[in-house]
């Protein structure tokens, strides 16, 4: 792979981590300021506090958008925290399956095209840029 196609996949995983990022601030905004519009079913067993996975989603929205520029940047530290990001973004996720299926399934989808994406882009350049 040649390292044009490398920084144009890491440019790639640097925007899906603040896209992704987006997701779960605002997630974690309605979680906090309307948590009945979070789909929670009554059938569903959800053990945990709304109020605090919103705090969670939030700061973890933050963390990934921050973690996403700083690797726009071309940061070399910033793609392990990318990956470690990104894994623990998938698995919380899969708190949520048995609520929100097509939400958790489509960020867990999201984190997994993020790690690939994460991976092409180390083979070939240590720097995404736009060009």
């Amino acid at each position: 792979m040649n390292t044009q196609t490398a920084n144009k996949w890491g440019l790639f995983a640097g925007l899906l981590m603040i896209v992704i990022g987006a997701f779960h601030t605002v997630e974690g905004l309605v979680a906090l300021l309307a948590p009945a519009r979070l789909f929670v079913q009554a059938s569903g067993l959800l053990l945990l506090d709304i109020e605090r996975w919103g705090v969670a989603l939030l700061i973890w929205g933050i963390l990934m958008i921050i973690g996403g520029g700083v690797y726009l940047v071309g940061a070399r530290w910033a793609r392990p925290i990318a990956y470690a990001l990104a894994v623990l973004t998938g698995f919380g996720q899969l708190v949520w399956l048995s609520q929100v299926l097509w939400l958790s399934v489509l960020m867990i989808l999201a984190s997994l095209v993020l790690i690939g994406a994460l991976v092409l882009a180390g083979r070939g350049s240590t720097q995404p840029t736009a060009g």
